[in-house]
């Protein structure tokens, strides 16, 4: 159980509702795990948001399906299900 309030997709309000919408559409209609946990602070989340885009999805020299190969690696060793 978190220590700190989750906000959920559809429990999100105002600002924070606006931006889950922009993440959700961002990732094909998908609210990852880790954007929920920073909820209280949606200019936060975009924050998170920006830094994702600017080191992954082809942005580095890896090329964008090595990044998926590895994100996808990651993911399973930390049984990861996002």
């Amino acid at each position: 159980m978190p220590f700190v309030k989750v906000y959920e997709r559809d429990e999100a309000q105002g600002r924070l509702k606006e931006v889950y919408e922009d993440i959700a559409a961002w990732r094909n209609g998908r609210l990852p795990p880790p954007f929920k946990g920073i909820g209280l602070n949606p200019e936060a989340v975009l924050a998170i948001k920006q830094l994702n885009i600017a080191c992954s999805f082809g942005a580095s020299t890896l090329g964008a399906r090595r990044e998926e190969m590895l994100a996808t690696f990651v993911s399973r060793i930390n049984d990861c299900d996002y």
